[in-house]
């Protein structure tokens, strides 16, 4: 018995099985009754081409194909596909005759082949001459084509066999695994197929005519496997949290962070296994004279099948490869600072929960309201001429509505009810005054943090102590392009300062952070993912600003309409689905500064006068009643007089 199993992939040809590590099986036995056909039926054999063929058409419809390729050899199967076509005509069929076709011709054809549905070709092989020539060059597709293919596991094939195999596959690697051989052997119909390296003999048929009682997954049971195991090659970089490597103690290169977190993921998801690249000029990707450098080139050249970084997903990117969406990050372009505010003193949080106007309006509101008491609170003219307005009186009643503006029982009590009425709507004043006094002082007294520089892009292109740059030329050329007028400004400051200070454009992320650190000087680093550098670092460096300069997505990258684009979209929408994306980046985003950095106060807005404009009106509304009142009772009280008069008289 002959053995020829040189990889540990298990491949056919024609209706040859074999399996790695043990025998295989052996050709002289697994022969074809040979037949003469007659358009109908095999004569001198209890096999007949048309239960092959019969069966043949209904493989197809129980695994829906929909589109069918037959590959033919007019000298041989012209016959064949003529009956297959009669029994099967509700199939839409393409022919490729490739009789006297070359290597190139055949490598062509097959790449048209896998280009006419975007869930992988399904091909019929018919017997003929070329049968093992075709077999040679589609094992060795996916490689030749650089990546752009994946007829090794996208692709179905099944081949028809009539006739005795006299040749050798000894010397052929192969590598396709979706494969179904179907023919009649030593006088019995049977089919072939490979399941883990192994060939199976198909026996899911209740009897050796009819495969109906067959399922799909019977016939090509590696296809539900993914890639089968298939190496992938990925793009990456090194960058701080997204992709690390170091040497451990046994001179292994152990890998760490988001990117191989994610590839992980995807790879038990997909099944293949992965190695990272990493580019040679290690850069991300700009088109510079006509031709992608970094991690882009290594996609536009075809050298990487998948790229996974912090890439950002830019319309310029996307005319050359096809990015993965839902994305895996949001990226937010931001400042880091250091602040160089003092903070405020705790004398001043005293007075600062109130803007200075509001106490000039309680100030206001004292004295005319304490005018108004001390001009009319009093019960006749006999008591006013007994008891003319002094200055202790005066100081009385500006004492007492000082002690209501602070909530203080001072038994102070107004005699007419005009009085009364307006006292208790200043009351009121006095109340919601007091709580908003109260609730702001809180708030500030319990603010750690000291002021900040600057709180918007508009405030700090307007500070002239201050300079800002940038080390990555995708945020310059995003922030060259912004057309808003602050992010123009922002950009024509770096232009500005590099006339001086050229380092403010250097491509060196460390001297950005460096300076941050260690120079005394007023300035901001303009980057992506500033919340990142943010969050981890030992001390309360940093200040940060992540808004305004806009947000790019952070996505995995293929060559254009790449094999393994449909299954990563299908994957990255399951893991966005499940939650674990959201949870790669809440352990991205994990911030480890201490704890007196992460107790973050949002500063309290000062209480404004148009914040007060309920309060004023309610006071207003209570001055009018007052008021309204105020002339009833002198009403009344003339009226009183008058007729007091009449009887004296």
């Amino acid at each position: 018995m002959a053995s020829f199993c040189p990889r540990s992939y298990l491949v056919f040809g024609m209706f040859c099985f074999w399996m790695n590590t043990i025998s295989c099986i052996d050709l002289s036995f697994m022969t074809f009754e040979p037949c003469e056909f007659d358009g109908t039926r095999a004569n001198n054999s209890s096999c007949c081409m048309e239960s092959v063929l019969r069966n043949l058409c209904l493989v197809q419809r129980l695994d829906n194909w929909d589109n069918v390729a037959i590959l033919y050899d007019t000298s041989n199967s012209q016959k064949m596909v003529n009956t297959f076509l009669s029994h099967c005509a509700d199939v839409k069929t393409t022919l490729f005759d490739v009789t006297d076709m070359t290597s190139i011709l055949i490598r062509s054809m097959l790449l048209t082949l896998y280009g006419m549905k975007s869930d992988g070709a399904r091909i019929i092989l018919m017997p003929g001459t070329q049968t093992l020539q075709i077999l040679k060059i589609v094992n060795d597709l996916d490689i030749n084509s650089n990546r752009t293919t994946n007829y090794r596991t996208n692709s179905k094939w099944i081949i028809l066999c009539h006739e005795k195999v006299k040749t050798s596959f000894a010397k052929l690697t192969f590598n396709l695994v979706n494969v179904l051989i179907m023919g009649c052997f030593n006088g019995k119909f049977e089919i072939y197929t490979i399941l883990q390296n192994a060939a199976f003999k198909l026996t899911c048929w209740e009897n050796e005519i009819d495969v109906t009682s067959c399922k799909t997954d019977h016939f090509f049971p590696s296809f539900r496997y993914r890639l089968n195991g298939r190496h992938i090659l990925i793009g990456t970089i090194e960058s701080t949290s997204y992709f690390d490597l170091e040497v451990n103690d046994h001179n292994k290169t152990v890998y760490s962070g988001m990117v191989v977190q994610l590839a992980e993921m995807i790879a038990q998801t997909l099944n293949f296994t992965f190695s990272f690249v990493q580019p040679h000029d290690c850069k991300w990707g700009l088109e510079v004279n006509g031709v992608w450098e970094g991690m882009i080139g290594q996609l536009v050249r075809q050298e990487v099948d998948l790229v996974i970084a912090d890439l950002a997903a830019t319309s310029d990117r996307m005319e050359v490869v096809d990015f993965i969406f839902p994305a895996y990050l949001i990226q937010n372009i931001g400042l880091l600072y250091q602040n160089w505010e003092q903070p405020e003193s705790n004398w001043s949080k005293v007075f600062s929960p109130l803007h200075a106007y509001v106490y000039y309006c309680v100030l206001g509101a004292i004295i005319a309201v304490g005018i108004i008491i001390v001009l009319f609170d009093r019960r006749s003219s006999n008591e006013a001429s007994i008891n003319p307005i002094s200055p202790s009186y005066v100081v009385y009643i500006i004492f007492s509505l000082v002690g209501l503006v602070l909530l203080r029982d001072n038994k102070f009590w107004p005699k007419k009810e005009s009085v009364r009425i307006l006292v208790a709507f200043f009351w009121i004043f006095c109340v919601v005054l007091s709580a908003a006094y109260v609730g702001n002082l809180t708030a500030k007294l319990a603010e750690t943090k000291e002021n900040k520089a600057f709180n918007s892009l508009g405030e700090l292109v307007k500070l002239e102590d201050w300079k800002w740059g940038s080390s990555d030329e995708l945020t310059q050329e995003i922030i060259r392009k912004d057309t808003s007028p602050v992010v123009q400004e922002l950009w024509e400051g770096m232009v500005r300062f590099n006339q001086s200070d050229p380092s403010v454009l250097l491509l060196d992320p460390s001297y950005h952070l460096d300076r941050l650190i260690l120079k005394n000087d007023k300035y901001a680093y303009i980057v992506f993912d500033a919340k990142y550098f943010a969050y981890n670092q030992k001390e309360c460096l940093f200040e940060l600003f992540n808004d305004g300069l806009g947000s790019l997505n952070v996505a995995m990258a293929v060559t254009k309409d790449s094999y393994l684009k449909s299954d990563l979209e299908r994957v990255m929408l399951e893991l966005s689905k499940t939650g674990l994306l959201e949870k790669l980046e809440e352990d991205h985003y994990t911030d480890n500064r201490p704890l007196s950095c992460q107790t973050t106060v949002k500063s309290k807005r000062i209480v404004r006068m148009s914040d007060m404009t309920g309060t004023v009106l309610v006071s207003a509304i209570g001055l009018g009643v007052a008021l309204v009142v105020l002339v009833l009772e002198m009403i009344i009280k003339y009226v009183v007089k008058g007729n007091n008069i009449i009887k004296i008289l």
